[in-house]
């Protein structure tokens, strides 16, 4: 049975290319991690799960912060964070709100990432998430 092999479905195609875009950014290769890490995004249809749709703009996001371009982080972040809003997804919304934070942090703008934290702390108490818990403590505590 050497005939056709079926075509992968959106699903398996968008976990291989979020692998092979965590594999390239593990190797400090974050302009092919983007590529790959949006590739999936476009693959995603409405069926798709929208949580992973907001972990893979926070994921971009990530990447452009490493590479100091933060507006262009911002907008991946807000991006996200209006994914997990319209959803209701609260752990999505506290983890977009932590990362504005740590970019503002890596930043320098203090104040803005101290506020965005305290948000991110009255967001994150309303679940179980007790590791996000922590880093937000921690990077509170930083500043």
């Amino acid at each position: 049975m050497n005939g056709p092999q079926p075509a992968p479905t959106s699903s398996s195609a968008i976990t291989t290319l979020v692998g092979k875009a965590q594999d390239s950014e593990r190797a400090g290769r974050r302009e092919l991690a983007r590529r790959y890490y949006e590739s999936a995004l476009y693959l995603m249809s409405r069926d798709d799960d929208p949580e992973l749709a907001s972990s893979i703009l926070r994921r971009i996001a990530r990447t452009y912060i490493d590479d100091r371009e933060f507006d262009v982080a911002f907008d991946c972040l807000e991006a996200a964070l209006a994914v997990s809003e319209a959803i209701g997804e609260t752990v999505g919304i506290a983890h977009a709100i932590n990362s504005m934070a740590g970019a503002h942090l890596y930043c320098g703008n203090l104040d803005e990432a101290e506020s965005l934290y305290g948000r991110a702390r009255r967001v994150v108490a309303l679940t179980q998430e007790d590791r996000l818990k922590a880093m937000i403590a921690q990077n509170l505590g930083i500043i």
